[in-house]
């Protein structure tokens, strides 16, 4: 069964898997969350583009690849 027909506990759970295949995204994430920003937030192109290489069976991050994170100045 394609994860997009499962439950949808078990598609957060492959969601979760495929984001955590990527070394770099994982980083930001950890990375920015440590910075204690007020608010901030992680551009969406950097998941989708993740879960579709995963999904096509690609290396999870091309070459070329951004992660983007935003916050707000202060």
């Amino acid at each position: 069964m394609r994860a997009g027909q499962l439950p949808l506990d078990e598609q957060v759970t492959h969601f979760r898997e495929a984001l955590r295949r990527n070394r770099t995204l994982t980083e930001v994430l950890a990375r920015a969350a440590a910075m204690d920003l007020p608010s901030w937030y992680l551009a969406a192109g950097c998941l989708y583009q993740t879960v579709w290489n995963v999904v096509t069976g690609q290396h999870f991050m091309l070459p070329g690849g951004q992660v983007f994170t935003v916050a707000p100045a202060r």
